[in-house]
């Protein structure tokens, strides 16, 4: 305010500007995949995966990210893939360790995860003063297509993410089409119009109501006025 000087006293187009985001994507792009809580839906690749409880995920356009407080962290992404799992992670294991290492698994095994040919491989590593496991584990989804989680973990907890390894799975037409993005929706407070009311109408399964105060920047106990402008967040169709 003070490096605006005189012009910090104009008007603010509140009206304006939540006529201009009204219906505006919000969150994740289906092209992208989208999480719904604790689940990683990807309706275009058709696949999806459960993050471990206590885990969060960041969804990005190359990769997914998961990361908690029960020690650890992984991404999901895809590479090159030529048709052979074993090359294929043995790869992402040299790739893990950059130009000047020879990372690689110590063991490695085949396995199958929901009807989708896998291939895993560990190798435990040094890192400044403590060790590390390092997990690949890569799915073919396709002859020329793959995807693959690369995990790292305190030494001895590897199978911190094997209920997340095991749950990707293919995903039907009839679930991919029932993916729908979420939008911003503005509404006019009518009479008879509570918080808890219209929290009702968000687009998620848990804290509607904080979720609605906190997007309209409302108190723990302020009220709303009939004629006011409010955001909500719903489904696109």
């Amino acid at each position: 305010l003070a490096k605006a000087g005189a012009a910090g006293t104009g008007v603010t187009n509140r009206d304006t500007f939540l006529t201009r985001i009204d219906g505006l994507l919000y969150g994740d792009d289906p092209a992208q995949g989208l999480i719904e809580g604790s689940t990683f839906i990807h309706p275009q690749l058709r696949f999806a995966f459960t993050a471990p409880q206590g885990y969060f995920m960041v969804n990005g356009t190359r990769a997914v990210n998961i990361q908690g407080q029960g020690g650890g962290q992984a991404q999901l992404t895809g590479a090159a893939y030529s048709g052979d799992l074993e090359t294929y992670v043995r790869q992402q294991f040299a790739a893990l360790g950059g130009q000047n290492s020879t990372l690689a698994p110590s063991e490695m095994q085949r396995t199958t995860v929901n009807g989708l040919p896998a291939v895993y491989g560990i190798a435990r590593v040094n890192n400044r003063n403590s060790q590390v496991d390092v997990v690949v584990f890569a799915y073919e989804f396709a002859r020329d297509s793959a995807f693959h989680f690369a995990a790292i973990t305190p030494a001895g907890r590897a199978g911190t993410f094997n209920a997340m390894f095991q749950s990707m799975r293919r995903i039907t037409p009839a679930e991919a089409g029932a993916v729908v993005p979420k939008k911003l929706q503005v509404v006019t407070v009518a009479r008879g119009d509570t918080v808890a009311s219209l929290a009702r109408r968000m687009a998620y399964d848990s804290a509607q109501e904080e979720r609605f105060r906190v997007l309209n920047a409302l108190g723990s106990s302020d009220p709303l006025t009939p004629g006011q402008k409010v955001k909500l967040v719903v489904r696109a169709r």
